[in-house]
């Protein structure tokens, strides 16, 4: 098996209107590995949330995503 040299966190990205979350990340920018998560739509979000909140929030699901992966 091959070994890489360099675990990358690519990037993440939300789509309000589908529920979707996609985390990226590669090795060496040679493998690419996309986790998706697809969220129940109806009643997702409260009027008035705070983006700066549900970003840091996918970031840190990114990076604990990326855990996994990085482990193998």
């Amino acid at each position: 098996m091959k070994q890489y040299e360099t675990f990358i966190f690519d990037s993440y990205t939300f789509d309000p209107k589908e529920g979707k979350i996609e985390l990226k990340y590669s090795l060496d920018d040679e493998m690419h590995f996309t986790e998706t998560v697809t969220l129940q739509r109806d009643g997702l979000f409260p009027s008035g949330v705070d983006l700066e909140l549900l970003d840091r929030a996918l970031f840190a699901l990114h990076l604990i995503g990326g855990i996994s992966y990085y482990k193998t």
